[in-house]
């Protein structure tokens, strides 16, 4: 049975339970009060480094009452966007009416549930990291002009950095310079904040691509010993500064750990990567200079680095 669009004129009528005693349950019912039950499993890109929002749900009608084999439709959504999935990855089995009467009867609830289980199996993905097996991209401005790398470039799906102050929620970008002749032993830390939210689970799991666009201030983390200095651009107030680290320090009491591990991470594939793909011996190899956050732009804009490319 394949269900077409017109058979079902109201799509409000549409109810998503995730994992209730009996499994994950998917009710659709029409205005002429037919109503379809199906039971499903959900399926997404395992890859950590895959930065796609797509989940597959396999549904199952749970009416056998005609005595056959009831036929399975997939399901196929992109949970960021809200919508169904422009490019399914098993298109020829993708119920394309049915996906597209379930996207437009999903309450904010139900997105945030299914966001909730494609996060935790993308992190879940990550915590037993074969590093050699991953081929990450790295974008030109890290590999031609030596800018820091945020962990989230690499890992999209990775957890975030999150505290609290004062009932208001700030998120971290941790960025690292990866360039293998470079000593350093920095981190930055870009810090969002969150008008209006305090509970890190309002975040929605801290989806990729939510955050405020504009930064409240940085910080120069040092992954050694981790003491900290605040830039200078935006700027910000040493106690101001000092209020956000220690509300991020009591948050987090293995943020040195947390870090250092994301520095080496980054660092090993990158090097990696770049071994792959080394110059010839007789050719020496010399480090990208890094370009500081506050100077001009090397592309010409007139911008800061870190308001142009930098971002």
């Amino acid at each position: 049975m394949h269900v077409m669009a017109s058979e079902y004129d109201n799509p409000s009528d549409v109810l998503l339970r995730i994992d209730p005693p009996n499994g994950n349950r998917l009710t659709i019912q029409s205005s002429n009060g037919a109503v379809d039950r199906y039971e499903f499993s959900a399926s997404t890109c395992d890859n950590p480094l895959c930065g796609c929002s797509s989940i597959d749900l396999l549904c199952t009608p749970l009416d056998k009452s005609k005595g056959v084999d009831p036929e399975a439709h997939i399901i196929a959504l992109d949970i960021l966007d809200e919508s169904p999935q422009e490019h399914p990855r098993n298109e020829e089995q993708t119920n394309v009416p049915l996906t597209r009467v379930v996207a437009a009867g999903l309450n904010p609830e139900h997105w945030r549930q299914l966001r909730a289980w494609f996060v935790n199996e993308k992190r879940r993905a990550m915590e037993d990291i074969e590093l050699d097996s991953l081929e990450p991209f790295f974008p030109s401005a890290v590999t031609k002009d030596g800018m820091m790398l945020s962990y989230e470039q690499v890992f999209p799906f990775a957890e975030r950095l999150t505290f609290s102050v004062d009932e208001q929620l700030w998120i971290v970008e941790d960025q690292y310079c990866v360039q293998p002749n470079c000593d350093c032993i920095e981190a930055i830390f870009c810090l969002f904040p969150c008008p209006g939210i305090n509970d890190p689970n309002e975040h929605d799991n801290h989806i990729p691509h939510r955050e405020p666009v504009t930064e409240a201030a940085a910080i120069r983390y040092n992954t050694q010993d981790s003491s900290w200095e605040a830039e200078d651009d935006p700027p910000i107030s040493r106690s101001t500064a000092r209020k956000l680290m220690t509300a991020l320090d009591k948050e987090r009491p293995d943020l040195s750990v947390v870090v250092a591990e994301r520095r080496r991470q980054l660092r090993y594939l990158y090097r990696r990567r770049k071994g792959c793909h080394a110059a010839p011996r007789s050719e020496p190899v010399v480090a990208a200079p890094r370009i500081g956050r506050n100077q001009p732009c090397p592309c010409g804009s007139g911008k800061k680095f870190k308001r142009c490319c930098g971002r």
